[in-house]
């Protein structure tokens, strides 16, 4: 039997990414985070399930979606996504269709780089060397639109993780 990562950690995941978001804004901002597991059909087309548990080895989306409910264009909206423990960001998976810029912290959101992440770090023969961090050391992605959010628009940003 495969071993269940909790109900409960997808669902405080969930929660702590909305009221980071939330807190981007004080107005009329309708956001909506959801949380899909990644699949295939019988013909191996991709299919997405709204999920709150998965296993090893699955893939989960996090979509959040936010919509201008007021009279008036919002601006400095800021979406930022944690990366939660036992998971490993995918790759190329954080998109939107809003044009933006796409950071990444690999120090629990305390500096943010553009990708790919590099880091002066020293190898096993004592020389400093400038790497490439991986994914796998991300802890959160952060989306900085470069448009405002129109009354009525609706912004979505997506990014995948892969259960550990």
């Amino acid at each position: 039997m495969r071993k269940q990562i909790s109900k409960r950690i997808l669902a405080l995941t969930a929660l702590a990414i909305l009221a980071m978001c939330a807190t981007a804004f004080a107005g009329p901002l309708e956001s909506l985070m959801e949380t899909l597991l990644v699949t295939k059909d019988a013909k191996g087309a991709e299919v997405l399930k709204k999920t709150d548990a998965a296993y090893p080895g699955d893939i989960v989306e996090y979509r959040t979606t936010y919509r201008n409910t007021g009279d008036s264009a919002l601006s400095g909206l800021v979406v930022q996504v944690p990366v939660p423990p036992n998971t490993t960001y995918v790759a190329g998976s954080a998109t939107s269709l809003v044009v933006h810029d796409l950071l990444i912290s690999i120090d629990g959101g305390s500096t943010w780089d553009e990708e790919p992440v590099k880091r002066m770090r020293q190898g096993e023969d004592g020389v400093k060397k400038e790497i490439i961090i991986g994914p796998e050391e991300y802890t959160h992605i952060r989306w900085v639109p470069k448009s405002v959010i129109q009354p009525g628009e609706v912004q979505v940003f997506r990014c995948r993780v892969k259960i550990s």
